[in-house]
């Protein structure tokens, strides 16, 4: 199983707490995986505090630094970000169904270099913020599998292999956590 971004910091921070985990370029200053997993936690549970719940937004306005790094953390710790409740909205015509459904789809990546994202449709969604409309248990399995979805070849640059994924408002999110890997700013391309 792949765990999301906040599990491996925890993790790490429980194998090797004195480690660095992260350095700013240009200021050169550093935190160890246990002050990063302590500082995430502490923002996290601000969030949640301040009332933050699954599917709200949070923007993170933060130049590339440290703190921008904590508070993505922290983002996905408070519980706003994660592999499971993305809504997917559409006419499932495939199924026979001419009506638009919303549609709980959960996030996985499989595959032998897990390279492959998976949609996952876990049930039919009405209320507000939805398409609102009930499906017949009759055509309920019809209408999920029509939802159902893989994408291959899911690569991160520079040959990192994904790590986890998530969902964001509706942007899919797939990271990747490495080790050893330096990247010059050459390396990278505007576009």
């Amino acid at each position: 199983m792949i765990a999301d971004l906040p599990d491996i910091l925890a993790r790490r921070a429980e194998l090797s707490p004195d480690s660095i985990a992260i350095e700013e370029d240009g200021s050169g200053r550093c935190l160890d995986y246990a002050e990063l997993d302590d500082r995430a936690g502490r923002a996290a549970a601000l969030l949640r505090a301040a009332g933050v719940d699954s599917g709200d937004r949070v923007a993170i306005i933060c130049r590339n630094r440290i703190a921008f790094f904590e508070r993505e953390v922290a983002a996905t710790r408070s519980g706003i970000s994660d592999s499971h409740g993305l809504v997917f909205t559409g006419t499932p015509k495939s199924a026979g169904f001419d009506k638009r459904v919303s549609i709980s789809v959960d996030l996985s990546i499989s595959g032998a270099e897990n390279t492959t994202l998976v949609f996952t449709p876990t049930g039919v969604m009405t209320g507000p913020g939805t398409a609102d409309q009930e499906v017949p248990e009759d055509r309920r399995a019809a209408v999920l599998h029509a939802f159902r979805a893989s994408l291959p070849d899911q690569r991160l640059p520079f040959g990192v292999a994904p790590t986890s994924q998530g969902a964001r408002g509706s942007d899919v999110i797939i990271e990747g956590i490495t080790k050893g890997l330096t990247v010059s700013v050459a390396e990278f391309r505007q576009s």
